[in-house]
């Protein structure tokens, strides 16, 4: 961004005997000096060009998200195919209808939420099934268990990603960009996953059964 008067600090009293107001002009003119010579060039600010992307993208990526949304649902509720095609099926077209009526500010806001929280739930979840196939019955060697750790940390640090990749693409526009919109979820989306993921922990662990 450009350097903005209004980013400054103003001062509330003045220093060395001088008005507030010629402090803070001082202080901007030292600040100017230093940058110039790191290289910055100073001049007035330019208008911020729009971008927005092609609609037919941003609803391809919608219904990636959706994808995602049903793929991890069924892992923490089983459901036979049939309703995960429904549901896909059913959510999809619900969506697009939102984002053709409407500005598509809101329905793009609640997928790039939803695939934030169930990116690194699907990973932690597709990780446990991984846990479920050693159950202590072939014990595990250091340097494997070493391997394997690092290996699952990569392939969940990947299936994670994901979900970065599908909100820099939601909402990867002009009023996201200048905050002209504002992203809501981002405190549910370090509370929901783990919430989540300590549910399908226990679906697959139950303590009650002596595990």
């Amino acid at each position: 961004r450009n350097i903005r008067f209004n980013l400054f600090p103003m001062y509330e009293t003045g220093v060395n005997n001088e008005t507030v107001l010629q402090t803070t002009i001082n202080y901007i003119g030292m600040t100017t000096e230093k940058l110039s010579t790191k290289g910055y060039e100073f001049g007035p600010a330019d208008i911020y060009p729009p971008y927005t992307p092609n609609p037919l993208l941003v609803v391809i990526t919608m219904i990636g998200a959706i994808a995602l949304f049903v793929y991890v649902g069924q892992m923490l509720i089983p459901m036979p195919k049939h309703t995960q095609l429904v549901a896909f099926f059913g959510i999809s077209l619900v969506s697009i209808v939102v984002f053709i009526v409407t500005s598509g500010t809101l329905i793009t806001q609640i997928w790039a939420l939803s695939s934030a929280v169930m990116a690194p739930v699907g990973a932690m979840i597709r990780l446990m099934e991984e846990w479920r196939r050693y159950d202590g019955a072939r014990p595990l060697g250091a340097t494997k268990a070493t391997v394997l750790a690092l290996f699952y940390l990569v392939i969940a640090a990947l299936f994670a990603a994901i979900g970065g990749m599908y909100i820099a693409s939601l909402l990867g526009n002009t009023k996201f960009f200048m905050e002209f919109a504002i992203f809501r979820g981002v405190k549910l989306t370090f509370v929901l996953p783990v919430i989540l993921v300590m549910i399908a922990y226990l679906q697959r662990f139950p303590l009650w059964k002596g595990r």
